[in-house]
């Protein structure tokens, strides 16, 4: 069987199936085994996107609650509206991502 590494973070889980992948390819790993790894993988990753995903949310709603119905003027005012326009493009994204 194969050694796992650290799959704390998006990056490391997704480095960690490349190689398996490399693995795969080389005879390293049996049909069935790799499967099994594929499908946790496959979990793992999207609960890594699900979770950015709500953080985006999150950080959508917090720009939202700072405008209170009133939009403010000046440097302060663009720099708001910019704000919110790069969390709701990075969360459309993140959601045409998951879609795909």
């Amino acid at each position: 069987m194969v050694k796992i590494g650290s799959l704390r973070t998006y990056s490391e889980a997704r480095k960690q199936l490349t190689r398996l992948i490399r693995s795969f390819h080389k005879g390293e790993i049996e049909q069935g085994d790799f499967r099994a790894l594929v499908y946790a993988f496959s979990a793992l990753l999207q609960f890594f996107k699900f979770e950015k995903d709500i953080e985006l949310e999150q950080r959508i709603e917090r720009l939202e609650q700072a405008f209170d119905g009133t939009e403010p003027e000046g440097e302060v005012g663009k720099k708001l509206r910019e704000a919110i326009a790069k969390a709701k493009r990075d969360y459309n994204e993140a959601k045409n991502e998951k879609e795909d």
